[in-house]
């Protein structure tokens, strides 16, 4: 399993359409048999700034199979228009987690 964080800063009168933008991508994700859950979150400090997660099965779920499967055109022309507001953007694994957070349990402990 791996976790993609992306961290978006937005314009100005931008929030409305990048949320309604990811809450139709929700499909995409729903859809792709790799994503296992996903959230967008707004920053409570700066309202422009946004994150999202997104956890995938494997990085191969992500690359081989979302990217380049039937589902990633119609994610990237949802999403794809904020592509230029991305301030970072990092894949991780997780070392330690809390099975309460719903985080993948094959990985505790290990």
């Amino acid at each position: 399993m791996i976790i993609e964080q992306r961290r978006y800063e937005l314009q100005p009168g931008e929030a409305a359409g990048f949320e309604r933008a990811w809450s139709a991508a929700r499909e995409t994700l729903n859809n792709s048999g790799h994503c296992e859950q996903y959230g967008v979150l707004r920053n409570l400090d700066s309202a422009n700034s946004y994150d999202v997660q997104i956890q995938w099965d494997s990085l191969s779920g992500l690359v081989a199979g979302f990217a380049c499967g039937p589902h990633y055109a119609r994610f990237q022309e949802l999403v794809g228009p904020y592509d230029n507001r991305i301030v970072s953007q990092v894949r991780s694994a997780p070392v330690i987690a809390n099975r309460r957070r719903g985080w993948d349990e094959e990985l505790i402990g290990a």
